[in-house]
């Protein structure tokens, strides 16, 4: 896996480890000679949505500071541009766990890629 890819899923598990209510899509774009990204925040909860900024914000730096012009290029729900029905999708998913601690069940988080269609 290229670097790029690699630096860019660790921000997206670090977005879905926190923001349970967003997914996550990228593809690699010849047009923009680099990955594209959307963040569909439409189920994320709007008291969340200020945070949320922020944290994307330092990711999208972070990715600049290291990669430059080839950084992933991010939008919110398709605003800039669109992806094709070949983009992977990266979502969270609560998960029930089977380990219980005396009548305590654990509940996590964890990612997953998961296909869509979209239709624009």
């Amino acid at each position: 896996m290229d670097a790029i890819k690699k630096e860019m899923l660790k921000a997206f598990e670090a977005l879905l480890g926190k923001y349970s209510g967003i997914d996550v899509r990228y593809e690699f774009s010849h047009e923009y000679g680099c990955y594209i990204v959307s963040v569909d925040v439409s189920n994320l909860e709007k008291s969340k949505l200020d945070d949320f900024s922020e944290l994307l914000l330092v990711q999208i730096k972070d990715l600049q500071n290291k990669f430059g012009e080839e950084a992933p290029l991010f939008c919110i729900n398709e605003e800039w541009f669109s992806l094709s029905s070949n983009a992977i999708t990266y979502a969270a998913e609560s998960v029930d766990e089977s380990v219980r601690i005396g009548t305590q069940s654990s509940r996590s988080t964890r990612l997953r890629v998961i296909e869509r269609v979209y239709h624009h």
